[in-house]
């Protein structure tokens, strides 16, 4: 089979966000890949831009017109308070949009890109990655070659060659999201999404933990040849208010909870909101990394400057919370608009249910895991959310796809 400049390319980007946080410990420049590959959207779109996909899908105009009114609401909040810097304001806006940069970039490289011509070929890449992960987590139960993150149930917390353990269970999260984009049957995949699964429960982070289970129950159900079905949700309500009730608790109910960084942060989000109705502080005041860079007012106005990770001296933890973010900069009214920007993009993958319920696995896998991880990390703002944006970028293409052959079946 003569290889495509798409597939060349698709490999590139797989690699890339595979071992991106594992490279750039040893090549500084690697470290900007994510920002390089959602800035690649500006140029593409000039270039490939067409008004008539946005206009004729509701749920892209409408999360369109809404991150509009997001980013508009924090810039007004900047020009009223004047908290930040502008520099600072640019820098945290630019993260707040990457997520959904990195989809437009993905949809604008991979639109023409026919996977399924390509997909055992993919298939192929995913499996010795997972295989090579798995098999360097197992010898290093053994031989401990690798150094361990932190113990926790009584076990290593593993990371082999990533900086961090998170960063080896999105990557590896990553993967099981591409094999499900190229599935082609439970039995020649069913070893690979046990080992990816053991790969991310050995990491022994909750939240990837949480999010790797609600992955391995939908994959159950739609393998089984069931359509997903709002019903078939419910089950995972319980699991989801367990996951979530003791960081909630935590953070707002517990003695704790104004002597640690997400505490502190959760804690006063709602009054900084509270303060500063409907808008909130404005981007890069809180719990932003530009609000730690170029340190904050906030904190020390809210007595929270001394709390361990939120100082002038080291703010190292200022972005370990995510929606407490979203409601300080931006307000009730900003907290109101994003999660209507995240009801429009699960619309979106939605639609990825009428060509493939795996699609629709990937994409609504993508969103869970954001969600779950959103309880106590950066989510959407973190550099560990671009490899998902590719997910749903890939699963958007193969609707568009869809559409494009369906049309020029009716004109023909």
């Amino acid at each position: 089979m003569k290889v495509s400049k798409n597939y060349a390319l698709f490999i590139v980007v797989l690699y890339m966000f595979a071992l991106q946080c594992a490279i750039m410990q040893h090549v500084a420049i690697f470290k900007y890949w994510d920002e390089l590959y959602a800035l690649l959207c500006i140029p593409l779109a000039v270039m490939k831009y067409n008004r008539k996909i946005i206009k004729k899908n509701k749920y892209a105009r409408n999360l369109a017109k809404a991150l509009i009114l997001f980013v508009g609401v924090g810039v007004i909040s900047n020009g009223v308070y004047r908290y930040q810097v502008w520099h600072a304001v640019a820098q945290d806006i630019f993260l707040n949009l990457k997520f959904f940069m990195g989809i437009v970039t993905t949809y604008y490289l991979f639109r023409d890109f026919n996977i399924k011509k390509y997909k055992t070929r993919i298939r192929t890449h995913v499996k010795i990655l997972i295989l090579l992960y798995f098999a360097l987590v197992i010898q290093n139960k053994i031989t401990h070659v690798f150094p361990v993150a932190d113990m926790r149930f009584g076990m290593n917390a593993e990371k082999i060659f990533f900086n961090h353990p998170t960063e080896l269970a999105s990557a590896t999260f990553f993967l099981l999201l591409i094999l499900m984009i190229c599935y082609t049957g439970l039995k020649k995949d069913l070893a690979y999404i046990v080992m990816g699964a053991a790969i991310v429960i050995l990491t022994l982070r909750f939240k990837a933990i949480a999010a790797v289970m609600i992955f391995l129950y939908m994959y159950f159900i739609i393998t089984t040849g069931k359509r997903m079905k709002f019903t078939y949700f419910l089950p995972l309500i319980p699991f989801c208010v367990m996951v979530g009730w003791n960081e909630f608790y935590f953070y707002f109910f517990s003695d704790a909870t104004m002597l640690m960084a997400r505490g502190a942060l959760s804690y006063v989000s709602l009054r900084v909101a509270r303060d500063m109705f409907p808008l909130g502080a404005g981007f890069g005041t809180f719990a932003s990394w530009p609000s730690g860079t170029f340190y904050s007012p906030l904190y020390e106005m809210y007595g929270i400057g001394n709390v361990w990770g939120l100082t002038r001296d080291w703010s190292g933890l200022v972005s370990d919370v995510f929606w407490p973010m979203i409601i300080a900069q931006n307000g009730f009214l900003g907290f109101g608009l994003y999660v209507y920007i995240v009801i429009c993009l699960i619309k979106l993958i939605l639609q990825c249910a009428k060509i493939d319920s795996r699609l629709y696995l990937a994409g609504m896998g993508a969103i869970f895991y954001l969600l779950v991880s959103s309880l106590a990390e950066s989510a959407f703002v973190n550099p560990l959310a671009l490899p998902l944006s590719v997910v749903i970028g890939l699963t958007i293409c193969a609707y568009y796809q869809k559409e494009r052959k369906e049309n020029l079946v009716k004109n023909s």
